[in-house]
């Protein structure tokens, strides 16, 4: 079992630490750790009290940004837990943890993209592809999806009415907005 912080803009030190003594194969500076900080996304995890992960996270968004596990505690099931506990909507991760994530219940979006240094790829939790037809359509694009709902009629049985004048009503005369004078 975790325990779970919120860190302050200030303890960019303290998630650096748990990065490289987790061997995070990239380098996240200042900026993207202060600025989600101050929503609420700077979050450490704790187990006996002693520091075992940390995560960025763009909670607006639900997209988490970094996340690292101290290698001490790799294996132990954490990582998914705390992933589980995060349920971010999608997740910026390196090439190298696509596999852990298909793990976890996400799928990748779209094409795998070279960053600085590495590859990542945008994932996606699974679940949440049958609720978006525009996520279901850059998978597959050349799919049309047609969201069935409760609310609307599908699209074969609407009918566009055409639209009518009444015999009886002229049409208004046309006005001319400016006059000339010569």
């Amino acid at each position: 079992m975790f325990t779970v912080s919120i860190g302050r803009i200030d303890e960019y030190k303290r998630a650096k630490t748990i990065l490289n003594r987790g061997n995070h194969p990239a380098f996240i500076g200042h900026s993207p750790v202060e600025r989600n900080a101050e929503n609420g996304g700077l979050l450490f995890f704790q187990i006996e009290g002693e520091d075992a992960a940390v995560a960025v996270v763009n909670a607006r968004k639900s997209i988490l940004i970094v996340f690292n596990v101290l290698p001490k505690f790799r294996g132990s099931g954490l990582g998914k837990q705390i992933i589980e506990y995060l349920r971010p909507n999608f997740a910026r991760v390196v090439e190298s943890a696509v596999p852990f994530f298909i793990k976890c219940g996400y799928e990748p979006l779209g094409e795998m993209k070279m960053g600085q240094s590495l590859k990542t790829q945008i994932m996606v939790r699974s679940n949440l592809l049958g609720l978006s037809g525009r996520l279901r359509a850059v998978l597959d694009p050349g799919q049309i999806l047609i969201p069935k709902s409760p609310f609307c009629p599908p699209p074969e049985s609407v009918s566009k009415k055409p639209e009518r004048r009444s015999a009886s009503k002229p049409a208004a005369p046309k006005t001319k907005a400016s006059r000339s004078t010569k």
